[in-house]
């Protein structure tokens, strides 16, 4: 993967333009994973160009002429950028209705699709969509709280290791909730050892409590940890394993659904370029 400046990946996408023709687009993504989600559904594999994190695709976004925003479709995470009146959407760029694709992709029913590949239990009780929806529901009161701490954090540039995290030692076995005093606390001391004097409580106290805080990878680790504990669903399926199975359980049928591709699409109808299969 190329090492980009965003000069140097609007001349990669000019130049796959030029050898396109004048009817195909290009999409850019922040990463790997998302090359692979448009991969077969784009019409040739050459208009996908990896900017090798948000950060690059936003600078190569803001750097784009408005020719090249009717030429280039731009796709990112959400995250809490445009909570924080950081990010919103434009000409040419599309952004994740939740706080990323995973969260997208949960809406989609994605959760269902797996447990009928990782709990063969739900399947022989005919349980798939009660266990997915009980399960979901329970993995979102695990990661809102862990949202919230997310975008309250955020701005402070500390790294507080969010992604692994044992949520094991984090969960009431009694009480079958998730512990966020607890976090809270252990996070404040790791605030302060870094040197932020700040209201670390009611930093988290001032962000939004709606499931959209939701970070869509922080739900699927909750889910994955509460389908092990409750339904014996066995080790080696690992939180990787788990995200990767939700982005290929992604049919044609829901990929249409997605809100994502209804924008893309109605950019490939206002520009006369096309993307999408």
């Amino acid at each position: 993967m190329p090492d980009y400046s965003a000069a140097a990946l609007l001349s990669d996408a000019h130049l796959r333009l030029d050898g396109l023709g004048q009817e195909y687009g290009i999409l850019v993504v922040e990463g790997p994973d998302d090359k692979r989600l448009f991969y077969g559904r784009v019409r040739d594999p050459r208009q996908i160009v990896i900017a090798s994190g948000r950060t690059l695709l936003l600078a190569a976004y803001s750097q784009a002429a408005s020719i090249d925003r009717r030429r280039i479709i731009f796709f990112t995470d959400c995250d809490y950028e445009v909570r924080q009146g950081n990010l919103r959407g434009g000409e040419g760029l599309v952004i994740t209705a939740g706080t990323n694709v995973e969260s997208d992709l949960l809406e989609l029913n994605a959760l269902a699709l797996i447990i009928t590949e990782i709990a063969p239990s739900a399947i022989a009780d005919e349980q798939v969509q009660r266990i997915a929806d009980k399960v979901l529901e329970k993995a979102k009161s695990v990661s809102l709280p862990i949202g919230r701490m997310r975008m309250a954090a955020q701005p402070l540039g500390v790294d507080l290791s969010f992604d692994d995290l044992e949520l094991s030692k984090y969960w009431d076995k009694r009480g079958h909730s998730f512990k966020e005093a607890k976090l809270l606390d252990v996070l404040e001391v790791k605030i302060k050892q870094a040197g932020h004097g700040v209201d670390w409580k009611g930093l988290v106290e001032a962000t939004p409590t709606d499931e959209g805080m939701c970070n869509g990878k922080d739900t699927l680790r909750a889910a994955r940890f509460l389908l092990h504990h409750y339904y014996k669903v066995p080790n080696h399926i690992t939180d990787n394993l788990v995200q990767m199975m939700v982005r290929m359980s992604l049919d044609d049928s829901a990929f249409r659904q997605w809100s994502v591709v209804k924008r893309i699409q109605a950019w490939e109808g206002r520009t006369g370029r096309l993307v999408l299969r």
